[in-house]
């Protein structure tokens, strides 16, 4: 995930790395991501991803 800052906000932008994962779906974010520090994430924490308009 990349981490772009736009007018004071952080958004996580969507990006495909091809890694097989047995068709489970897997979000890989660093440690140091403001999402991931204000929301206590941790290594196998479960989280739910939706897009505007799906």
């Amino acid at each position: 995930m990349v981490i772009e800052p736009t007018c004071n906000t952080h958004l996580l932008q969507f990006k495909s790395l091809s890694i097989d994962t047995k068709q489970e779906l897997v979000v890989f974010m660093p440690a140091s991501c403001h999402l991931c520090k204000s929301e206590g994430f941790h290594a196998l924490t479960r989280v739910t991803v939706s897009f505007e308009n799906k």
